[in-house]
């Protein structure tokens, strides 16, 4: 995992007159859970996409554990995501699902075999490993999202994309109590964005709210 700082974080999209983003810090501890708070359109997606590689910052610097990743890949910074919507592929299984990105990164059968058992047993995803996601509950199809996020040993930061939106009601306690339990267990660096205060100040370790463009 990774300490994440921002120092002075400015985007401005192109063609727009008004920066998006202006003179923003941020500090996120190795292995904490933060939560990023803000209305709509107060810059949570552009400055989700800041850190996931998507976009590049226009001034300023993004540092990964004192390294400068600013104008890196995604791919290179090692990052996941988990979206308002769970994105798994329809034709394999829960197991399979998840050992999707270590196949993709050349990871060793072996390992890939304990990663997933791993991060199943966390999630308690083991009955369902053999399952394909239509059979799955919104509930569990988000939980094998959340596990894809996090079989990678490598992942040095994990971005949760209102990840409790198409969640029923009733359940989206027992969902954000499942991302905190295993966050806490894996010592990941999470980032939870949302527009609910309710989900950040019961996720996080420490909230930061997102307003005209800067905390």
């Amino acid at each position: 995992m990774a300490g994440v700082d921002l120092q002075q974080i400015g985007f401005t999209y192109p063609g727009a007159t008004e920066a998006t983003l202006s003179n923003l810090n941020l500090r996120v501890a190795d292995g904490e859970a933060h939560a990023l708070l803000g209305a709509s359109g107060a810059g949570k997606t552009t400055l989700l996409n800041l850190l996931s590689g998507i976009l590049h910052p226009t001034s300023g610097r993004l540092l990964f554990d004192g390294d400068d990743v600013s104008q890196l890949s995604g791919r290179a910074r090692n990052v996941a995501q988990v979206f308002q919507f769970p994105v798994l592929y329809e034709s394999l299984s829960v197991a399979e699902n998840l050992a999707f990105p270590l196949h993709n990164s050349g990871v060793a059968r072996k390992i890939i075999d304990e990663r997933v058992a791993y991060i199943c047993d966390e999630l308690e995803l083991g009955q369902l490993i053999a399952q394909k996601p239509r059979s799955l509950s919104l509930f569990q199809k988000q939980l094998v999202a959340v596990g894809k996020a996090l079989v990678r040993p490598d992942i040095s930061l994990v971005l949760l994309d209102e990840p409790l939106t198409a969640v029923e009601p009733r359940i989206k306690w027992q969902l954000r109590q499942t991302l905190r339990r295993v966050q806490a267990d894996l010592q990941v660096t999470m980032i939870y964005v949302t527009h609910d205060q309710t989900e950040a100040l019961t996720f996080a370790d420490r909230v930061s709210i997102l307003t005209a463009g800067g905390i």
